[in-house]
Protein backbone atom coordinates (compact mmCIF):
# COMPACT_ATOMS: atom_id res chain seq x y z
CA UNK A 1 0.00 0.00 0.00
CA UNK A 2 1.08 3.41 -0.84
CA UNK A 3 0.82 6.32 1.34
CA UNK A 4 -0.06 9.72 0.52
CA UNK A 5 1.84 12.20 2.69
CA UNK A 6 -0.53 14.76 3.29
CA UNK A 7 -2.85 12.08 5.23
CA UNK A 8 -2.35 10.90 8.61
CA UNK A 9 -0.97 6.70 7.64
CA UNK A 10 -3.87 5.59 10.72
CA UNK A 11 -6.76 7.39 8.58
CA UNK A 12 -5.65 5.57 5.63
CA UNK A 13 -5.43 2.47 7.31
CA UNK A 14 -8.96 3.09 8.43
CA UNK A 15 -10.15 3.95 4.75
CA UNK A 16 -8.19 0.68 3.42
CA UNK A 17 -9.91 -1.52 5.93
CA UNK A 18 -13.71 -0.11 4.92
CA UNK A 19 -12.83 -0.92 1.57
CA UNK A 20 -11.87 -4.15 2.27
CA UNK A 21 -15.04 -4.79 4.00
CA UNK A 22 -17.48 -2.91 1.70
CA UNK A 23 -15.49 -4.96 -1.23
CA UNK A 24 -16.43 -8.24 0.64
CA UNK A 25 -12.66 -9.07 1.20
CA UNK A 26 -13.67 -8.57 4.75
CA UNK A 27 -16.51 -10.73 5.76
CA UNK A 28 -19.20 -9.31 8.02
CA UNK A 29 -18.88 -11.13 11.38
CA UNK A 30 -15.59 -13.13 10.71
CA UNK A 31 -12.21 -11.36 12.50
CA UNK A 32 -10.11 -9.28 10.97
CA UNK A 33 -6.28 -10.47 10.55
CA UNK A 34 -4.51 -10.00 14.10
CA UNK A 35 -2.49 -6.09 14.18
CA UNK A 36 0.49 -7.84 14.48
CA UNK A 37 -0.30 -9.01 10.62
CA UNK A 38 -1.82 -5.97 9.51
CA UNK A 39 0.95 -4.08 10.46
CA UNK A 40 3.13 -6.78 8.03
CA UNK A 41 1.07 -6.81 5.70
CA UNK A 42 1.03 -2.50 5.23
CA UNK A 43 4.48 -2.29 6.31
CA UNK A 44 3.55 0.24 8.64
CA UNK A 45 4.24 0.21 12.53
CA UNK A 46 1.87 -2.40 14.67
CA UNK A 47 1.07 1.42 17.02
CA UNK A 48 -0.29 2.85 14.24
CA UNK A 49 -2.52 -0.16 12.81
CA UNK A 50 -3.83 -0.40 16.46
CA UNK A 51 -4.52 3.45 16.31
CA UNK A 52 -6.56 2.99 13.23
CA UNK A 53 -7.93 0.14 14.70
CA UNK A 54 -8.96 2.71 17.49
CA UNK A 55 -10.58 4.98 16.01
CA UNK A 56 -12.81 2.41 13.88
CA UNK A 57 -13.86 0.68 17.41
CA UNK A 58 -14.58 3.87 18.53
CA UNK A 59 -16.80 4.87 15.48
CA UNK A 60 -18.88 1.94 15.27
Amino acid sequence: MEFKDNIPIYLQIEQYLYRQIVMGKLKTGKKIPSVRKLAVELTVNVNTVQRALQQMNEQG
